[in-house]
């Protein structure tokens, strides 16, 4: 196979079998913004997002990067460390572009007995200091969505459709009955 089928089955497909996932994330780690380039063509960006909430799917932010600019990457510590297997193609991709990236450490999640409220707070905070324009919440928690939505101009989901990945803008400050 070669690399652009090998893109067009990892980074566009609806399905990624492991050997194909694992071929996709060696192709990046070796030519890191040859990989870029490639990428460039299969997305379609329908808004473009400067910060990416880094969840286990690293598509969200090749899709970013491609798009061009700086990103802002939010990430827990499991996905930054690649502590578990599930966390380790987001954590390959992150460590692949790190020159490209600035990294923050952030919770997703309440610890257990914590009040989501103080979280809210703090992701809140997070986007105050940050001010992001546009944020990509595909691999965000809803606590942090929403603390993006009331800070950020815009929020994007991304997705592959079989033939691209697509940056799509979602509306969230409609009026009822306009959705």
């Amino acid at each position: 196979m070669d690399r652009r089928e090998l893109w067009i089955k990892a980074f566009t497909g609806l399905y990624r079998p492991s050997w194909v996932e694992e071929a996709w994330l060696r192709d990046i780690e070796r030519d890191p913004l040859g990989a870029l380039e490639l990428a460039r063509g299969m997305v379609e960006a329908l808004e473009s997002p400067d910060t990416v909430v880094l969840g286990l799917d690293p598509r969200p932010l090749v899709a970013a990067l491609a798009e061009g600019g700086r990103v802002t990457v939010l990430a827990e510590r499991e996905v930054l460390r690649g502590a578990f297997e599930a966390a380790l193609a987001s954590h390959r991709v992150l460590e692949a572009f790190r020159g490209l990236v600035e990294v923050l450490e952030v919770r997703l999640h309440p610890a257990p007995g914590e009040d989501p409220r103080r979280l809210m707070g703090e992701a809140e905070a997070l986007m105050d200091r940050l001010r992001p324009e546009v944020v990509d919440v595909t691999g965000s928690s809803a606590l942090m969505a929403l603390a993006a939505s009331t800070r950020a101009r815009a929020l994007t989901y991304t997705y592959a459709t079989g033939e691209v990945v697509r940056i799509a803008p979602l509306s969230y400050r409609r009026a009822r009955g306009q959705l």
